[in-house]
């Protein structure tokens, strides 16, 4: 590991520190108990400090092991290149996503999106991610729909 990784680390547990922050000090509404508004922001920092810790103890743990020998070699302008594209590629998609809420369900508009976006990202197995995308795309709108009452398209 680099002692790049252990700055990004510490770069984690600052923002969410300051997301903690802020998320203590948004109002409070009984009406929802535990699931308010500081909920997923309180969640998503502690999720950057467990991310942010581990970093910096893998770091510290690997500082003292060899280095190994690269037995390939790698052309990073291609990789370089071929993220770009993708990520590109996963923001129009993104837009594509959420242009079509005004044309067709939430369920329908995520179990594409999603399907896509696992392909994109590597994902071939195309009679897993049918099922998946379709699943996971009903689970998310039961919860926000039912658990959470946010009205969906």
């Amino acid at each position: 590991m680099r002692s790049s990784d252990t700055y990004i680390g510490l770069v984690s547990i600052g923002i969410g520190a300051f997301i903690w922050y802020l998320a203590v000090n948004l109002p409070v509404i009984p009406a929802y108990g535990d699931v308010g508004p500081a909920f997923f922001p309180k969640i998503t920092s502690i999720g950057l400090f467990i991310v942010g810790g581990s970093l910096i103890i893998l770091n510290a743990l690997k500082k003292n092991a060899a280095p190994k020998m690269e037995e390939e070699t790698v052309d990073n302008d291609q990789i370089r290149k071929s993220n770009i594209m993708k990520a590109i590629l996963f923001i129009g998609l993104t837009a594509i996503y959420l242009i079509s809420w005004r044309y067709c369900s939430f369920i329908l508009s995520t179990a594409i999106y999603f399907f896509f976006s696992s392909m994109l990202f590597g994902n071939r197995k195309l009679l897993y991610m049918g099922p998946f995308s379709i699943v996971t795309s009903l689970a998310l709108y039961i919860v926000f729909r039912s658990g959470l009452k946010v009205p969906l398209p």
